[in-house]
Parts: C-alpha cells; structure tokens; sequence
C-alpha cells in the first residue's frame, strides 16, 4: 500500500519522474520495511493501559528490529542500490506528515558513502527538499542534497543548477 501511494505521490508529469519511480522499484525491499515500521505499534495511552513497562518493552523491541534491519540492509547495498534507497528514504519523508528528520540518520549515512550520483537522481532530492516551506529545519535537509552535488563534476552541476 506505502509503494502505491509513494508512487502516485511521485509524479509530478516532469522530467523526473521515470528517476522517482526507477528509484522505488529498485529498492522496494526499503519501501515494504517503512511500510511495516508505518504500521508497527506505537507507544499511546492504550499501550500503558493494556501492559505498562513490559508493553512500552515490547513495542520497543518490534521498533528496534524493524530499524536494525533497515540499517543492516542499508550498510549492505551497492552503489547504485545506495543511491535508489536514498531517494525512496526522501521520497518517503513528509508522507503522512512525518518530517524529514526521521530518516536523517539513514539518508547522511548513504549520501556519505555512495558516489556515482546523476545530476537527475540530485535533482529529484533538491526538488524534494524545496517543496516545503524552507526554515532553519530544512537546512539540514538542504544540506544532504547538496553534500550528493558535491559529488558531481562541473557539468553536473550545472545540469543540477536549473533546480536550485
């Protein structure tokens, strides 16, 4: 359900929208395990009701594995699945109003250690971090597209200009 709706939330009848979709077929693998962490319990006033510390545990412990297996599959990726996964990690930030931050970590991680960006693929996480309001949070955000940019040559960035 999470890859259709991020699929139809992609396209944007531009340029890039063969790169947003190519990105989350390659790693639909990431796709279902945010869906599954989407959909994992969450720690409310029901929770506490129902168990107090061995419920709070408990949850904890479904979310940690759900996480230790996105970072595991991750750190595991090649250069070109490194790429799509952070594209689907950004794509998939904002949907269903979680912000940016919650993949932050991921998203640096594979930026940092990936090369062999397009000018397209940077393009796709400029124009996904500028579609929102622009304030000190999405610095930050701003500053991981840039830190892929970095890595492209004179002539890739200046493809990649027309989206700054």
């Amino acid at each position: 359900m999470l890859y259709d709706a991020l699929v139809a939330e992609s396209r944007r009848n531009d340029s890039l929208d063969d790169v947003r979709i190519a990105a989350l077929d390659r790693v639909r693998w990431l796709v279902d395990l945010l869906e599954r962490q989407r959909t994992e319990p969450r720690w409310d006033a029901s929770a506490a009701l129902r168990g107090g510390l061995e419920e709070f545990e408990r949850i904890q412990a479904i979310r940690a594995a759900t996480q230790a297996e996105i970072a595991g599959r991750l750190a595991a990726c090649s250069e070109e699945e490194g790429r799509a996964a952070a594209l689907c990690l950004m794509l998939a930030s904002r949907f269903d109003d979680i912000g940016f931050r919650r993949h932050d970590s991921e998203i640096k991680t594979v930026i940092s250690r990936v090369h062999g960006w397009t000018p397209y693929e940077v393009a796709v996480m400029l124009s996904r971090v500028t579609e929102f309001d622009m304030c000190f949070r999405s610095a930050g955000s701003l500053g991981m597209a840039l830190d892929a940019a970095e890595q492209l040559g004179a002539d890739g960035r200046r493809a990649v200009a027309p989206w700054l």
